[in-house]
């Protein structure tokens, strides 16, 4: 079922993952004597100094933790050497010491046995003038006379989920690619564009590298789509777009517009001229490199081939734009500054392989599908599913700004109300012809699938397939649940317990996934209601403050300033003083994982 709907809901808004900077380079060394951990310091950034005492309170100073050490054994404690300065911190209100620069951190060790092992870490703290970065761990792992070094951080874990958005990002590139091909648009354009470069060469190896360079420049012209809308909009910018309550409001008129369009009642499409203007431009190449010179003949050949491809983009755009418009807008909210150019490789890849494929194998035109109405159904769904996520944009404007109009039950209903209607019209297509019956039927069964399993959402079950597309289930704020940080903090000093803070926004579809999978845990579950105060911030939140501030600034400045990270989700565990009780976690859907995280904290 999971990968049912990821095919079916390839436009799924990706959340971004918790973008953590990594201002400080620690290499590590280490032998029989010692262990030696050696920083390089950013401009701007300070590295604090080891514990001035035990039971300093204060920054996070530099520490070291062994997990284990077997014939091995410490001597001394952990010290800093480098030009430390010393100055007074008014945010701390003490005396605090730091490195900029550079530093290194010494521990010396004795070896007591021929066999020997050592896991252990090194733990700093890091800052500007601005903000202060959360924990950070450096590991160094040795055993007998092999020595082994090994570096993690929580950026390292980030990367890892950085790389796997940008998969996920290329691969619903290539199933809108997919869907597009089945549009009138484009399809009945492969084979007239395939027989064209077959006609006009009779050598065919000639005439399969034009096919060729003929789905390069596809791909070539998408990718620099991409690019632009990186370079105009920047990876900062789209990032704020995934909970700016306005764009989504944006997001979803224009999702609408697109859904209108594939129902039939408009089309929307470049102007002819533009087609006409390059085609008489790409015919002009073409007769060029018939009477050139054999180096000039092959410069206006492939600007031919690259002005038709361009005219394929501009003729086909009243199929491909709306999913195009879909996929930059769904990719826009994953804050990875190359999620456009990947999604837009992704689309065109896939949209250029079929013209290079049956350029080799042209035989194999005889058996694909006829153009025909098939296409329109195709079209038809696609404004279905369309409508359905103009919802999810709608409902997390609704969310920001505390409106109502939308609660997660009518939007169950409503969307139950789209994929129905989504499955009477491919019950009405087949009543009316037979022709077509597999993909006709392949509408009906997705419509009703996602239909039934919606229902049971009514009676409050979580959908975790498609929690990442819903509104939050409704939490009922209690004694030890709060909305507001102040509030917590006055609840745990009362209470004793720690404080489990969630940052979260109501655009973040990780955040839903992690409500989904992780928090309905019996065990995570029982642990946050009952050894914690939770603290529930929405970064997007447009409500006012006493002060007519938006809340969602206010908490996402504290999770920027205090934490150092911009993303959702993002946990963080501390006690009624504030101070960090484990490094702070981001998106991973790893029950055990978050199991031990919350144990750290009690």
């Amino acid at each position: 079922m999971k990968s049912f709907f990821t095919i079916i809901l390839f436009f799924a808004t990706i959340c971004m993952q918790a973008q953590i900077v990594e201002p400080v380079k620690f290499s590590v060394a280490g032998n029989d004597s010692c262990i030696v951990f050696k920083g390089i310091i950013d401009k701007g950034w300070h590295v604090y100094s080891v514990s001035p005492g035990d039971d300093a309170v204060g920054p996070t100073w530099a520490s070291l933790t062994v997990n284990e050490a077997t014939g091995v054994e410490l001597v001394g404690n952990l010290r800093a050497e480098g030009t430390e300065q010393r100055v007074f911190d008014e945010m701390f209100g003490m005396n605090v010491s730091f490195f900029e620069d550079s530093v290194t951190f010494i521990q010396n060790i004795k070896v007591t046995k021929k066999e020997y092992k050592i896991d252990c870490f090194l733990e700093y703290g890091t800052c500007n003038d601005e903000q202060c970065l959360p924990p950070t761990q450096v590991n160094y792992k040795a055993q007998s006379a092999e020595m082994k070094t090994s570096k993690t951080s929580v950026s390292s874990v980030d990367n890892a989920n950085d790389n796997a958005s940008l998969w996920a990002i290329f691969l619903a590139g290539i199933i809108g690619g997919l869907l597009a091909l089945l549009t009138p648009c484009v399809w009945p354009m492969i084979p007239m564009t395939v027989s064209f470069f077959l006609k006009r060469n009779k050598d065919k190896r000639k005439a399969v590298s034009e096919a060729v360079a003929y789905g390069l420049s596809i791909v070539i012209i998408y990718l620099i789509l991409g690019v632009a809308v990186t370079l105009i909009f920047g990876a900062t910018a789209m990032n704020e777009l995934a909970t700016n309550a306005i764009a989504n409001i944006f997001f979803a008129v224009l999702l609408i517009v697109f859904a209108l369009s594939f129902f039939g009642l408009f089309e929307i499409k470049l102007p002819d001229s533009w087609g006409n203007r390059i085609d008489n431009m790409a015919i002009g190449r073409s007769q060029a490199a018939k009477s050139d010179g054999s180096m000039l003949a092959m410069l206006n050949s492939s600007l031919s081939i690259m002005l038709m491809a361009l005219v394929l983009v501009i003729v086909s755009f009243s199929c491909t734009g709306p999913l195009i418009g879909v996929l930059l807008v769904t990719v826009a909210a994953s804050g990875e500054i190359l999620a456009p150019a990947v999604g837009m490789f992704g689309f065109a890849f896939a949209l250029a392989i079929p013209f290079a494929i049956f350029a080799l194998f042209p035989n194999w035109l005889k058996s694909i599908p006829k153009s025909g109405g098939w296409m329109n159904v195709v079209k038809v769904a696609l404004a279905f599913i369309e409508l359905a996520f103009a919802l999810k944009f709608l409902s997390v404007a609704d969310m920001a700004y505390g409106w109502g109009i939308l609660p997660r039950r009518l939007f169950i209903v409503l969307w139950i109300v789209i994929f129905g209607a989504m499955a009477a019209y491919g019950i009405y297509t087949i009543v009316r012809s037979r022709k077509a019956i597999i993909l006709k039927l392949i509408v009906v069964l997705t419509g009703l699938i996602v239909t039934i399993y919606l229902i049971p959402g009514l009676a409050g079950a979580p959908l975790k397939q498609v929690s990442a597309f819903l509104p939050p289930m409704e939490q009922e704020l209690n004694a030890n649940h709060f909305d507001d940080y102040d509030a917590a903090l006055k609840a745990a000093k009362r209470q004793g317990k720690p404080i489990f803070i969630d940052f979260t926004g109501y655009g973040c579809v990780n955040c839903r996934k992690m409500e989904a999978a992780v928090f309905t845990d019996p065990e995570v579950r029982r642990m946050l209601e009952e050894e914690y105060i939770v603290v529930t911030l929405y970064v997007d939140d447009r409500r006012k403050d006493a002060e007519g501030n938006p809340l969602g600034e206010k908490w996402s400045r504290l999770q920027r300033d205090k934490y150092g990270a911009n993303a959702q989700p993002y946990y963080v565990l501390i006690d009624s003083d504030e101070q960090q009780l484990a490094n702070p976690r981001s998106y991973d859907e790893d029950v055990d994982a978050f199991i031990n995280f919350l144990r750290q904290g009690i």
